[in-house]
């Protein structure tokens, strides 16, 4: 009789046990996919980051040759006011 209530606690034990395994993978399969999905999202950022740096390179060298072009501009302009 002792050793069949033993036994029967040892299953419970072993089927609580069993219980919170399973709780744990769970749990660790939703953590997976949230961090599967942060990752995805901060490729997406700094892809996007990398765009807009290429367009302010872009911008850059542009903003460079107009102020060039306006300086040449301004000094052409001066020999005709004199």
């Amino acid at each position: 009789v002792q050793l069949e209530q033993v036994r029967d606690e040892a299953i419970a034990e072993r089927n609580g046990l069993r219980t919170k395994l399973e709780e744990k993978q769970e749990g660790l399969v939703k953590l997976r996919r949230q961090m599967d999905e942060l990752k995805n999202t901060l490729k997406l950022k700094d892809e996007h980051i990398q765009q807009l740096r290429d367009g302010q390179k872009h911008l850059e060298s542009f903003r460079y040759v107009l102020f060039h072009k306006v300086r040449a501009l301004e000094e052409e302009r001066v020999p005709l006011d004199e």
